[in-house]
């Protein structure tokens, strides 16, 4: 009878005391790296392009480094390198007819930034980012003043603060501690020698620690 009476006790409880799926899953957050691949395009607004106003597309490599301060929001810092080609900011040389500094050149981020996101289902999320940091191009957009040669040679660099936001999706994937993303970004970089827009288009790769 006493055995009768635990049975029937146990049955009687709440169904939702134990999920019926197992435990709900929780996307793991806290202290996370990323690599950030990509592609990386360069253009010109300032109207004094030499043939096209955007460059080639070309690749783009970063790592970042970040927490999530709570689940919506995650800070970081990040380090990334794009290239552009075919894109002139100084204008045309009278004389050769070419740009005056370098078209073809390397733009090196240094950046912190901020994200936050809405839960859209339960692994994925829409995000939107911004971040602040400094960018150096090498070569220079404008010729080196102290140049002898014709054409006059590119200076070494130029460089810049730097400002940029985007948009993004990020899904919690069924390996623990793995989140893949994919973000479309636009950044300004305030050069003395000129104002470069730069357009990204990166997949992220997310470790969670």
């Amino acid at each position: 009878m006493k055995t009768l009476f635990v049975v029937l006790t146990l049955a009687a409880l709440p169904a939702a005391a134990v999920p019926a799926q197992g435990v709900p899953f929780t996307p793991r957050s806290g202290l996370y790296a990323e690599v950030i691949p990509g592609a990386f395009f360069t253009l010109n607004t300032s109207g004094n392009a030499v043939g096209q106003s955007y460059s080639n597309l070309q690749p783009y490599f970063g790592f970042a480094g970040g927490y999530d301060v709570m689940p919506e929001l995650s800070v970081f810092g990040q380090i990334g390198a794009g290239w552009s080609a075919g894109n002139c900011f100084s204008g045309e040389d009278p004389k050769v007819g070419t740009c005056q500094g370098s078209d073809n050149f390397g733009t090196y981020f240094f950046e912190a930034g901020a994200r936050y996101r809405l839960e859209l289902a339960s692994r994925l999320s829409l995000g939107f980012f911004a971040t602040v940091g400094f960018a150096i191009m090498t070569p220079g957009l404008v010729a080196d003043p102290t140049s002898t040669t014709t054409p006059k040679a590119a200076a070494s660099l130029s460089s810049g603060p730097s400002v940029g936001g985007g948009i993004g999706v990020d899904y919690a994937t069924r390996l623990d501690h793995f989140w893949v993303g994919l973000d479309v970004g636009a950044r300004a970089v305030l050069s003395a020698d000129a104002r470069v827009l730069a357009m990204s288009f990166v997949p992220r790769m997310r470790y969670v620690f």
